[in-house]
């Protein structure tokens, strides 16, 4: 059986709990075949006893059954469909209800796996380990914490596919109550003889060590009688013939010799040995004794041949003839292989000893140990696949690697050999070597250059950028162009005023190129490097001045505290923000929205009373998350319970409620699954006000659900208007 390793200090990982627990589980399902077999399904317990009127109630019990160590995933474990006997239990007595009188029932239990036990976890809140997650990523969900293998127990008239047949109930006309006379064991019914049961039963009954009668070599198989002969002394034995009559078969002892049979010789001295064995000398006396054996050497002899038997393994033990299964003769060691071989009807082979397994594990453990993964980083939503294989292809004269969906599916490619990197490196250093780059102090915005050529057309040089596909020519201009243009700008340049002069770079000054009359604004224009703009008149300047005098006169301060050696920067501007609803601050750099006072996210706690404990609540944006846990006792039968809520929600409006519950409290200190109905199903909404909800607590037994009637913890999430 497998056991986990785990050592100090260790992460602790959730697969290593539950592959304890399937390791556990499949062990104890390996046992189960062991002793019963693969295909056999044995119920232990499930007495069945009259009930209250028409009622019967059935004990406690389990059944072993054939399954799969995982049909569904566990946890995070993945399903393991290998085959494994499986048990299923009923932990607690059960009533069931017969139907009606007048009829035949039959009382069945069915195999089921079920996730249960559904709870709201805590989980561990990254962002903030002091605070836990309720449920997985603070969603307040439940999640099942029990996988249960159940015996779930039910009766009607007949047993349904994939159940089990325990019991028959006849039940006679006009009947009101069970009675024990009407209850039999059904035929078929999987219930198996205990060890102790076999022991008593069987030998035990005979009161003494039984001795095979008859059926060995030259043996008819007939009954035996044995037993003192009253006409001459000695022993006699008589037999059961072919036709089922008593025949006498002779003596098994006597001195009278030839008085029986004139063929017969006649026995000498009979004696009693130190040992209390008979000895005896032939008629002659001629000194020669022959001791016979007494009946504790018998039976000690066929004890030990029992012990020797029930120690060896059965030839054919679960073999299936139809399935061509063969029986074991026995085991020896193969002189040659230095194996232990096992013989069978028509072969022979050998078995590994526990060191070749092992070796060869550690084998196969070394081997993985050197291997890469195909699927490290995968990404299969960014369509990523699996690397399969990889070989050498005669065909493309390279490494092949396989990839594909899966294993079956997979599309080769070749993979570079070093050679060839190497072979491209040199090709591309060459013709690296003969070009100018085009990408030479590049900025942001800028094209690369992809090309220079002449254009016989145009008798110019052209210039290409962009890309291969999407490429943009000019004509450069040639050298004697640029003289040309430079004496006439040269002139030009005589005749108008400096836009350069006191320009500093470093400051981000730029030189100015013109000025002129904007028609459109009536203002001197000035063109600059990169853009224009309208200077000012000096009346519109003072006008200006005057105006923004007045104006800074009703403004707050945007520098007032500003300290630049702690990174502070000048407030700009204040105004409301359509988009958000909001008002936004302006400063150097950025902008950002300010919260309302209403917005603010507000928060408490409320005392613990008799009715609730825990009790914590929220408000954000004008919703209030609410949780407690309400206490309480379940009001059974068809009546509802009712919890207020520790704070209401706003009048008129309803709340989600997330409600869990605890186990149903067990007479043996265990408990039930118990889950929450909220009253008026068929309403959604009538259950749920802004002031609480009104639910059923209701528990499952193995024929369905009840009501409950016990006490309770309620943990409640409820997220809704804020009062």
């Amino acid at each position: 059986m497998d056991r986990q390793i785990v050592y100090p200090a260790q992460i602790p990982l959730d697969s290593d709990q539950l592959n304890a627990q399937r390791n556990a589980y499949v062990g104890l399902g390996q046992l189960a075949a062991m002793a019963y077999g693969w295909s056999t399904v044995a119920a232990s317990g499930f007495a069945c006893t009259p009930g209250a009127g028409l009622a019967v109630t059935v004990a406690p019990g389990s059944l072993l059954a054939p399954g799969v160590v995982d049909g569904t995933a566990y946890g995070t474990l993945a399903a393991v469909a290998s085959a494994l006997v499986r048990q299923y239990v009923s932990r607690d007595p059960a009533t069931l209800t017969v139907p009606g009188a007048g009829a035949t029932y039959t009382v069945y239990v069915t195999p089921a796996t079920v996730d249960t036990d559904d709870t709201v976890l805590p989980f561990y809140n990254a962002a903030n380990p002091s605070v836990t997650y309720a449920g997985s990523d603070n969603s307040g969900k439940t999640a099942p914490t029990v996988r249960q293998d159940a015996a779930q127990l039910g009766i009607g008239t007949s047993a349904p596919n994939g159940a089990y047949p325990l019991w028959i109930i006849t039940v006679p006309a006009a009947a009101t109550s069970i009675t024990t006379d009407m209850i039999v064991q059904a035929d078929g019914a999987p219930f198996y003889d205990t060890i102790p049961q076999l022991q008593a039963d069987k030998q035990d009954a005979l009161g003494f060590t039984p001795v095979q009668q008859g059926g060995g070599i030259n043996q008819v198989a007939g009954k035996v009688f044995l037993g003192r002969d009253t006409t001459y002394p000695g022993l006699r034995y008589s037999y059961v013939n072919g036709g089922g009559n008593t025949v006498t078969g002779g003596y098994l002892l006597s001195t009278y010799g030839t008085e029986l049979n004139a063929a017969y010789g006649q026995l000498g001295d009979l004696s009693q040995d130190s040992g209390d064995r008979l000895v005896y000398q032939s008629y002659d006396m001629n000194g020669s004794y022959y001791t016979a054996a007494l009946l504790s050497d018998v039976t000690g002899e066929a004890a030990a041949r029992a012990a020797a038997d029930a120690s060896l393994m059965a030839g054919f033990a679960g073999g299936i003839s139809a399935n061509g299964d063969k029986r074991l003769y026995g085991g020896h060691l193969d002189g040659g292989s230095g194996k232990v071989a096992i013989s069978w009807d028509g072969g022979q082979a050998d078995i590994a000893f526990a060191s070749d397994v092992t070796a060869e594990a550690a084998a196969r453990a070394a081997a993985d140990a050197t291997l890469v993964s195909g699927t490290n980083s995968m990404d299969t939503s960014a369509g990523d696949m699996q690397i399969f294989s990889l070989h050498y292809s005669g065909g493309m004269s390279r490494p092949a690697v396989g990839y594909g969906p899966n294993g079956a599916s997979q599309t080769y490619a070749a993979v570079a050999l070093y050679s060839d990197v190497t072979n491209e490196t040199i090709r591309a250093t060459n013709a690296e070597a003969g070009l100018v780059s085009g990408t030479f102090e590049m900025a942001s915005g800028d094209s690369q250059g992809i090309g220079l050529h002449w254009s016989t057309a145009l008798g110019a040089a052209m210039f290409a950028y962009g890309t291969v596909s999407a490429s943009t020519v000019i004509q450069l201009a040639s050298h004697s162009e640029v003289v040309a243009e430079t004496t006439r700008a040269t002139n030009v340049e005589a005749t108008l005023v400096s836009g350069t002069s006191g320009v500093v770079a470093a400051n981000g000054d730029k030189r100015g190129n013109a000025l002129h009359l904007n028609g459109s604004s009536g203002n001197m224009s000035a063109v600059y490097d990169g853009g224009s703009g309208d200077l000012a008149w000096a009346a519109d300047l003072t006008a200006e001045v005057t105006r923004a005098t007045n104006v800074e006169a009703s403004l707050i301060s945007g520098t007032s505290g500003v300290v630049a050696a702690n990174g502070d920067k000048r407030g700009d501007a204040l105004h409301l923000n359509g988009s958000s609803g909001n008002m936004s601050a302006v400063y150097d750099g950025g902008s950002g929205d300010l919260a309302w006072a209403a917005d603010l996210p507000t928060a408490g706690s409320l005392p613990d009373t008799d009715d609730y404990q825990n009790c914590r609540w929220t408000i954000i944006n004008g919703v209030m998350t609410l949780s407690f846990v309400a206490l309480g006792t379940g009001a059974g039968g068809s009546a509802n319970n009712s919890v207020v809520f520790p704070k209401a929600f706003a009048a008129g409006t309803t709340p989600v409620v997330s409600p869990t519950i605890d186990r149903e409290p067990g007479s043996s200190g265990e408990g039930v699954s118990r889950f929450v109905t909220l009253a008026g199903s068929d309403d959604p909404s009538s259950p749920v006000s802004n002031t609480g909800f009104q639910f059923q607590p209701t528990f499952t037994t193995g024929n369905g659900t009840n009501t409950s009637s016990k006490a309770y913890r309620l943990q409640v999430v409820a997220i809704g208007n804020a009062p």
